[in-house]
């Protein structure tokens, strides 16, 4: 299955899981602030950096798309 980060989004705080197939590679919960969602957006780039690291093309995408939406 790969790489999957789900979030669970609820009124005021929400919850992140990160799994590679079965592994369980981090979890956590997101507080609904700049400093939260900022910690959210690097554990994010981190997994793709790491998926990507060998495939610039892919990388470059990535970036691509990020910096073409308003974050």
């Amino acid at each position: 299955m790969g790489l999957v980060i789900a979030l669970d989004i609820s009124m005021g705080k929400s919850y992140k899981v990160t799994y590679d197939d079965q592994t369980c590679l981090s979890e956590g919960e997101i507080i609904h602030n700049k400093e939260g969602f900022k910690a959210l957006l690097r554990n994010v780039l981190e997994r793709a950096f790491l998926l990507a690291r060998g495939r610039k093309n892919a990388f470059q995408k990535i970036i691509f798309l990020l910096h073409s939406k308003a974050l």
